[in-house]
This record gives structure tokens, sequence and C-alpha cells, in this order.
């Protein structure tokens, strides 16, 4: 029987280093919410809003001048109810702005204000910087390994997901619409 804290896997004994890892980036993760709220709040915005701005952003460059809201919820790897709530929020600080769609009134679309526009706009004036400064500490080999270990993490819990699911496996098409810079 293994020790609380280690883990069977081949039929090895795995002595917490997996569990070490998977706290470890969860502690990651909380802190660079940390690091980065305050950084969006200085824009009047919160990271999950940040996120739903650069998702139509992107979208507008790649010609998509509004998307429904499930999609924007599918980019940003979060359940449609998650969104409207921020959704409400941009909309009331007049960033964006919600329409019905054409083929089915029951869809609605979202896309950015001219307001949305230039606030998205400014943030990205410093931006690269900001995201350069927190892998600062990082060599570009580092940061090519990290990478490839993410997506490496990244398809195994799409497969995970799709099963808890009961859907098929779909492996991102493109990082970058993935989760926001």
């Amino acid at each position: 029987m293994a020790e609380p804290g280690t883990y069977q896997r081949n039929g090895r004994r795995n002595a917490g280093t997996t569990e070490a890892v998977f706290h470890a980036l969860l502690r990651t993760w909380g802190k660079l919410r940390q690091v980065q709220e305050p950084y969006f709040a200085r824009f009047g915005v919160s990271g999950a809003q940040w996120g739903i701005l650069r998702v139509l952003q992107r979208a507008e460059h790649a010609g998509e001048t509004a998307l429904p809201l499930n999609t924007v919820a599918q980019r940003m790897l979060i359940q449609p109810p998650s969104v409207t709530g921020v959704v409400d929020r941009l909309e009331r600080l007049g960033l964006v702005k919600r329409s019905p769609s054409k083929q089915d009134a029951r869809v609605r679309h979202l896309s950015l204000t001219p307001r949305g526009r230039k606030l998205v706009d400014r943030v990205l004036v410093g931006h690269g910087d900001r995201i350069a400064s927190l892998f600062a500490e990082h060599s570009p080999e580092e940061l090519e390994a990290m990478q490839g270990m993410l997506k490496r993490l990244e398809a195994r819990l799409t497969l995970l997901a799709s099963q808890e699911l009961g859907t098929e496996a779909t492996p991102p098409k493109s990082n970058k619409d993935k989760l926001p810079k």
C-alpha cells in the first residue's frame, strides 16, 4: 500500500513528486493571479474581464467582428454561465456590446465597443514588456522546455476533460486563443 501523498504509476511508486508538482503549479497560478490582478486593475478591469476583451480583440484581428458568447467561453476555457456575469460588468462599463444573432435570436453575440478597443490598445502598449518581466529569470531554452511541458500537460488535461464529459478529445487548434496574455 502506498503512503499518503504517493502514487502508483506503471507499477512504480512516485514518492510525492507528482503531488509536489501539482501543488507547485497551483501555487504558481495563484501567484500569477496575485501579480496580474493589480496590473489589470490599473486599467479598471479584472483579469477575467481582460481575458474576454483580449479574446474579442484577437477575433477582430482574425476578421470576426462578433463572437457568440459560448465561443468566448470556449476560448477562455470556462463555462458559459461564468462568462455572463463578467460580460454584464463589461457591458455596464461600455467596453462590449451584446447583440442578437441574425441566424438564431436565442444566441447573443459579443463585440468590442470603440471604448473597449481603446482600452485594449492602451493595455497592449506595455503588455509585452509585462509578460517578458514575468519570465525574466528564465533562459530561452528554459522557456521552450516549459512550453513543451505545458503543451503536453494541456493535451493530457484535454483528454481527461473529454472523458469526464463523455465527449471526444479535441486538442486546441492554437494556444494563442486559449489563455489571455
